[in-house]
């Protein structure tokens, strides 16, 4: 025991001995005596390595012997050694102001000295190193952001994508990554394009496909074949650009010339392939669906929509619809305070409300005019010929025109170049030819479907030219007629006075001496016979049916195809009713029928031919109608029949309602309406009873709201 308590009293004055060799030194260091200082500790480190370490620290800290590596090394060694001095060193460390908090406070001095080095040298390497090994550091983001930025910056001086990629790989989180990403797909782009050629550009796209500059150019490519609308190629050349589908929309919208009811039938057979077929049927589908509109009778204030034939809703009322009309071809003209613009079947604007009339042409272009001018609009709605001409109408389907002035102006469809110039008028003559005039001159132009050239096939020559047959006209000059083909070539002078067309294979020629001659189609005179010339007989003498009304005399009679009498010239008056003809004797009118071989005498007080089926007849103050067998249809009952495609329209003569037939006299719907009247040539608007619909022509339906 005795030996025991010698060792430990031993052991206590060691440690004092040492606490005060420590903290004689750090006395040396508070005086600056930083030399002295560092070889006390320096003795002292290996036996009591926490103090002494921690008075190196220190002293490598002073400003003037300021070594931050040393400092920062010999304060990790005092922080390891720490937990290992006793209390009462502890304590007296304390007392001056040493203690593990005044560790921690001198390590955060250091990192902001080893940060602030780092800056200074603006090396990468040296904060990389820091934060390899200084996780503790206090500017620890920074310092990456540091790193980061010179890594960065040296990847745009060295313009190399594989060190861009492999800086990504090495530090996935870093602030620069998307700036790296960019550089990198900057680098590949100028790299791979050198003169921006398609070819250059689809090369890029896939080599490059992930590139964020793989999409502009995408847009770029897609943008060569969209000036020229050439989105069919564009499709076939590129199925997988980004902007198929655009290209597909513009395709179909252009294709189908903005979704017109007749294309659309066309392109789902012509493109089965089309990406959006739901969208197509859906299309085809409304275009197929008739619209009527009607005005909301709920509401409190006037708004009118549209009803399928099922009385439901498909385009909803609207405040600002007003004066709404049929659609007709996909598009309604529709008014709003006192202008008139356009919609289509989905309730879309396709031309603002800003102009006084507005009509939609069968070749589908739209004839616009504000403050008497007149102007043409695409089907789109933009402008294909501005407001400033006096009138503007379709000829037909290929070809309108434009008055400006004295002048006008040929177009068309397919071309925005004024077809001819100079020209004063221009109608339809044929169906391969148009009639124009020069001044007073006239002229044969051949229709050029595509849109090309054109040029005259007969000169503006003449004061007149008619229709003879398929392949020939008659030409008139100085009262004068020659027989032409197309070609203006003259195939034969003529001695008539006026010529007409060829019926049945022979044509009425009106000689000088007031007779009637007939010609075949080489203009050679035929059958031996010759009549009374009579005001009209050019129209109303030509063979129909293989008979013609002659005059001799004074009355009039049939001759047949071999010029003999059919019936010899008795009548007062003699008329063609379409199968059937009307004869006045005595002031009142009889009905003859050839095919039926049956007589009607004298009991009209007029007849007329409703068309080519039916006979308006009036009989006692009141109107009939028989058919051409002269079969009673309508009894005469009516104090008015109008007939509208295989409907008649009567108002009876003891009733105040208008009742609707069919085309043998029964009634089509058993309802009287106060007002009928057509609207389109396959509508009549009704109305009764406060309520208002349409009467469908071509099937007979009825639609009331």
């Amino acid at each position: 025991m005795k030996t025991v308590f010698l060792t430990f009293c031993f052991f206590l004055f060691a440690t004092a001995v040492h606490s005060q060799s420590v903290f004689k030194s750090f006395e040396r260091l508070r005086q600056k005596d930083l030399y002295s200082a560092r070889k006390g500790f320096e003795k002292k480190i290996k036996r009591y390595p926490a103090a002494a370490s921690m008075g190196m620290a220190m002293c490598y800290y002073e400003p003037s012997f300021r070594d931050i590596d040393s400092s920062l090394k010999y304060l990790l060694l005092a922080e390891k050694a720490w937990g290992l001095i006793p209390t009462k060193t502890i304590e007296k460390l304390e007392e001056i102001g040493v203690d593990i908090m005044f560790s921690s406070e001198l390590k955060n001095q250091l990192s902001d000295l080893f940060y602030g080095r780092c800056k200074l040298m603006n090396s990468a390497d040296c904060f990389n190193n820091l934060l390899l090994t200084q996780s503790w550091n206090q500017n620890y983001e920074q310092i990456k952001y540091y790193r980061d930025s010179l890594l960065y910056l040296g990847a745009v001086e060295n313009r190399s994508t594989a060190e861009i990629q492999t800086l990504i790989a090495l530090y996935p989180d870093s602030p620069f990554k998307a700036k790296l990403d960019a550089l990198h797909d900057q680098f590949e782009f100028e790299s791979s394009i050198q003169n921006g050629s398609e070819s250059e550009w689809a090369a890029f796209i896939e080599a490059h496909p992930e590139n964020r500059y793989s999409g502009p150019i995408q847009d770029s490519l897609f943008a060569i074949f969209d000036r020229n609308s050439a989105y069919a190629l564009f499709i076939e050349k590129y199925p997988n650009n980004r902007n198929v589908s655009v290209a597909w929309n513009n395709f179909y919208t252009l294709e189908t010339n903005y979704y017109h009811p007749d294309s659309l039938s066309v392109f789902i057979d012509k493109y089965p392939n089309f990406p959006d077929q739901e969208r197509l049927l859906s299309d085809l589908d409304l275009s197929k669906t008739i619209l009527y509109p009607f005005v909301d009778s709920l509401s409190a204030t006037i708004k009118y929509g549209y009803v399928d034939d099922t009385g439901s809703w498909r385009i909803e009322p609207r405040n600002w619809f007003d004066e709404p009309s049929f659609f007709k071809q996909g598009y309604a003209v529709m008014g709003n305070d006192g202008l008139y613009g356009i919609i289509n079947k989905r309730a879309e604007l396709v031309v603002p409300f800003e102009y006084d009339e507005i009509s939609i042409l069968n070749n589908s272009f739209l004839v616009v005019s504000k403050n008497g001018f007149y102007g043409v609009l695409n089907r789109n709605g933009s402008i294909r010929h501005p407001l400033k001409y006096s009138d503007a109408f379709e000829i037909d389907a290929e070809h309108y025109i434009l008055y400006n002035d004295d002048s006008v102006e040929i177009y068309n469809v397919h071309s925005k170049e004024q077809q001819l110039k100079g020209i004063t008028d221009l109608e339809v003559f044929n169906t391969f030819y148009y009639k124009l005039w020069y001044d007073v001159k006239v002229g044969l132009l051949k229709k050029q479907i595509t849109g090309g050239k054109q040029e005259l096939s007969i000169p503006t020559y003449y004061d007149e030219l008619i229709l003879f047959s398929e392949k020939k006209c008659i030409a008139e000059r100085k009262n004068k007629l020659q027989l032409l083909d197309f070609n203006g070539e003259v195939l034969k002078d003529l001695i008539y006075t006026e010529v007409s067309r060829i019926s049945e294979g022979y044509a009425i020629a009106g000689t000088k001496e007031g007779k009637v001659h007939y010609l075949d189609v080489n203009g050679k005179r035929v059958l031996d016979v010759e009549f009374d010339y009579y005001s009209g007989c050019i129209q109303s003498g030509l063979f129909n049916r293989g008979f013609a009304i002659v005059k001799e005399g004074n009355f009039f009679g049939l001759i047949d195809t071999l010029g003999s009498f059919k019936i010899k010239p008795t009548y007062e008056q003699l008329i063609y009713l379409n199968g059937a003809y009307g004869y006045r004797s005595n002031g009142n009118w009889s009905l003859i029928s050839l095919e039926s071989d049956s007589v009607v005498n004298s009991i009209f007080e007029s007849l007329d031919a409703q068309d080519e089926t039916s006979i308006l007849f009036k009989q006692d103050g009141k109107y009939g109608v028989k058919n051409v067998a002269l079969a009673t249809v309508l009894a005469p009952i009516y104090r008015s029949i109008k007939k509208y495609n295989s409907y008649y329209v009567v108002l009876p003569c003891e009733d105040d309602l208008m009742y609707i037939h069919n085309v043998n006299g029964e009634l089509a719907c058993d309802q009287g309406f106060e007002k009928v009247q057509a609207v389109n040539e396959s509508h009549l608007s009704v109305s009764v009873a406060n309520k208002n619909g349409y009467f469908r022509l071509i099937d007979g339906k009825l639609i009331l709201f």
